[in-house]
């Protein structure tokens, strides 16, 4: 059977949502995964037997932008096509999703990349029965595998959390697929790939954070502390950083992620032991670990007045300033985040995303958004400098163009990562010019050695006063140099 009837008879399958399958390609014989999707359309890969064959189907990856892309793939077969993989679950990684499909519709408005328009497709990592059986790092690993190999993305963006990105990195880097994650923010994943690059993320790693919750509690002359924290990629390295920069005495108590009783028993004797400590400083990557161990502590009578140190776990949740069974313990709660996003880019890409998603939650509750959006902007960036490197959109080549939009020096440019500036920007890196670029979340300078970027951190209390309650920033620490 010809490429084109095959063609056609998939084309029939999709349009008329019959039981044919999409995946029987015949022996239609191909040299590339682009050979297939010409034939076939977006998902179609070329074999190691040098035969067409398809993506097929996850029940983690139905969402898409644009909508059609799985059922009319033919339509699709130039665009570039790139994942995401977050928590559906999460308002959020739900916010993220949606600051991303905003840039992929403003890129595909101004003619994306030569003329190739962006398409994505979204996956959830959270943990339901309903799908499967697996964790999120299982499902994070799970989907990467799906969209790196059966799709064959360059590109995933996301995930939301630093042990999540670690199951993904290890799983589709060995593919040559570049990952950005908008919010992971462990130290450990600064190393994580010193030999390929294929890592990069738009926040700043833990250890501003970490050392600047030691300058803060040193600045009040607190010398012990208890460091209640999950064992994990955040846990565990932000828990360091701080033990590290941290003058006094630190007590650890480690619980496994995700182990409820674990934490309320170490929970239990930090509150025994409570006047060896002159603060306890909470660390967890999950929402609901803070929540429970703030109820916790409200309701035992060893923790009445100890002050509690958290982190931007709990800053970035709309839920814990609601919580009323935690509110007594508002006016001892100090905690830390990197500081929230100001500017004109920022303020730009807020009235986009507000005219778009009008229904939508206040964007404005969630920080980490405007470093989503700056994700998939550095993702298209990459795409051209890829382009202009090899002729074609690699997951290596777009990781090599990300150390180029860092540029110093008279003659390099700066650009905004918004709508406005792309043709100018691309212009650029399409004739292998370094360029240096702001975002919504701020200037994404990109350490030359390291890979990483850097920002200020806010130190918050909680105006009990205002109604609603709310946080206010009590001081900012700049990281040194």
């Amino acid at each position: 059977m010809s490429s084109r009837l095959r063609a056609l008879i998939v084309i029939l399958c999709t349009g008329l949502l019959t039981s044919c399958s999409l995946t029987t390609y015949g022996d239609d014989a191909c040299a590339t995964n682009a050979d297939c999707r010409a034939a076939f359309g977006f998902g179609a890969t070329c074999g190691s037997d040098g035969l067409c064959a398809g993506g097929g189907a996850n029940a983690r990856c139905t969402q898409s932008f644009p909508l059609d892309l799985f059922t009319r793939p033919l339509n699709y077969s130039d665009s570039i096509v790139l994942g995401v993989v977050v928590n559906e679950s999460d308002p959020s990684d739900v916010a993220a999703e949606n600051a991303i499909q905003l840039a992929v519709k403003q890129v595909n408005d101004l003619g994306g990349v030569d003329g190739q328009k962006f398409a994505v497709v979204f996956c959830t990592n959270q943990q339901n029965s309903v799908i499967d059986t697996s964790t999120e790092e299982q499902a994070t690993a799970s989907v990467g595998r799906f969209l790196a190999s059966d799709l064959g993305v360059p590109a995933i963006l996301g995930p939301s959390t630093s042990s999540q990105a670690e199951a993904l990195y290890a799983a589709v880097a060995p593919l040559g697929t570049l990952v950005i994650s908008h919010s992971a923010t462990s130290t450990s994943l600064t190393a994580l790939d010193a030999s390929t690059g294929l890592f990069w993320r738009t926040c700043a790693p833990d250890s501003e954070q970490g050392a600047a919750i030691a300058d803060d509690l040193e600045s009040r002359g607190v010398g012990t502390v208890a460091i209640v924290f999950e064992e994990g990629s955040y846990g565990t390295g932000l828990a360091d950083v701080f033990t590290r920069s941290f003058s006094g005495t630190a007590t650890r108590f480690p619980f496994e992620l995700g182990n409820a009783t674990l934490r309320d028993a170490q929970a239990m004797t930090v509150a025994t032991r409570a006047s060896e400590f002159e603060e306890i400083l909470f660390i967890s990557s999950n929402f609901s670990d803070t929540q429970q161990f703030l109820r916790f502590a409200a309701s035992f009578p060893g923790l009445a007045g100890k002050q509690i140190f958290l982190t931007d776990t709990a800053a970035g949740s709309p839920e814990f300033l609601s919580d009323m069974l935690a509110a007594p313990l508002f006016p001892q709660l100090r905690g830390s985040r990197p500081a929230l996003a100001t500017g004109p880019v920022y303020e730009q890409f807020l009235a986009a995303y507000r005219t778009r998603f009008s229904t939508a939650p206040d964007v404005t509750q969630y920080q980490y958004v405007p470093y989503a959006y700056d994700a998939a902007w550095l993702a298209f960036a990459s795409a051209v400098w890829s382009v202009q490197k090899s002729g074609a959109i690699r997951g290596t080549d777009m990781a090599d163009g990300l150390a180029h939009v860092s540029g110093t020096g008279p003659t390099v440019m700066a650009f905004d990562l918004l709508p406005g500036g792309w043709s100018a920007l691309s212009t650029a890196l399409a004739a292998g010019r370094d360029v240096n670029v702001n975002g919504a979340s701020g200037a994404l300078d990109f350490d030359p050695v390291t890979g990483e970027t850097s920002g200020p951190v806010e130190i918050w209390t909680v105006d009990t006063m205002a109604r609603p309650a709310q946080l206010v920033v009590d001081r900012v620490v700049t990281p040194g140099p």
